[in-house]
């Protein structure tokens, strides 16, 4: 019985490591990085940085930090900017048919290429990276999910390069707390004046997650995540369902501010989506 009673429990122990290692790694495989794809005209664009800016953002160490849905993110040394490497579930491409893999990556790439070239100011987007290249960009030399050296030649990777915002939430219960009692409001500004921005844009989010999706740069909201960008025309609907998110936040933390938003809505709706 005894022996029975082990055996199970060193079973059940070695059935659990897969699982555990997956929670320990956060799921981090290089293999997913990696796809042969053929150069596509359609996903170059022109550099918004020189090649020393660039070389300065690049030529410092980066850490992991965090796991999105497309991507695994990195941040710098000095932490000012993140490394966003997209991620592919599914490394191989069955040739003449469209997968759903193929789908979800041009659907990425496409709104890439909308937020690069149209959305930059709206999402701290500075640098993106769709085509293999030589020599165009440094090797990033990174500390992995549990400590691992990584050197990524980023020649053979897709990515981008933003600037690092500060989360959502953390901010605006700083600006709440602080004894500034302009900076929530400023804040309430930012963001109503970012989505109008991004919607005046003709440019729709299909994600509408706004604690993950938002963060403030030096007190100004951005769209960190617009992988779920697609050509939009503006309506007021669109500014509702993120603006509903934040009103239930501050209807909770702060009851106080829920009006001041309902009325710069309400002037967003009249200025911005006025027929």
């Amino acid at each position: 019985m005894k022996r029975l009673v082990l055996f199970l429990l060193f079973t059940a122990f070695v059935l659990a490591l897969p699982s555990a290692f997956k929670r320990f790694t956060c799921g981090f495989k290089l293999a997913k990085m990696h796809i042969d794809l053929p150069f596509r005209p359609d996903w170059e664009v022109a550099p918004s940085l020189s090649r020393e800016d660039l070389n300065a953002i690049l030529d410092q160490p980066f850490s992991y930090l965090d796991k999105g849905a497309q991507c695994y993110v990195f941040q710098s040394g000095d932490e000012r900017h993140v490394v966003k490497l997209f991620r592919y579930d599914q490394p191989h491409i069955i040739r003449h048919k469209k997968t759903s893999v193929e789908w979800k990556r041009e659907k990425l790439f496409s709104a890439c290429l909308l937020a690069y070239q149209k959305a930059r100011e709206e999402t701290g987007l500075v640098y993106l990276h769709l085509n293999v290249t030589r020599g165009e960009v440094p090797i990033l030399h990174a500390k992995g999910p549990i400590g691992q050296t990584l050197h990524f030649h980023l020649d053979r990777y897709r990515f981008a390069i933003q600037k690092k915002a500060q989360p959502f939430r953390a901010s605006l219960l700083e600006a709440y707390h602080s004894s500034d009692k302009d900076a929530l409001p400023r804040l309430i500004d930012s963001f109503v004046s970012v989505l109008s921005s991004r919607l005046g844009k003709g440019i729709g989010n299909s994600d509408p997650t706004v604690s993950r999706n938002f963060g403030f740069l030096e007190g100004k909201a951005v769209e960190i995540d617009f992988g779920n960008y697609y050509v939009h025309p503006p309506t007021i609907d669109e500014m509702h369902r993120y603006t509903h998110r934040l009103r239930r936040w501050l209807k909770h933390h702060a009851p106080e501010w829920v009006s001041y938003l309902d009325e710069k809505v309400k002037q967003c709706e009249n200025t911005s989506f006025s027929s």
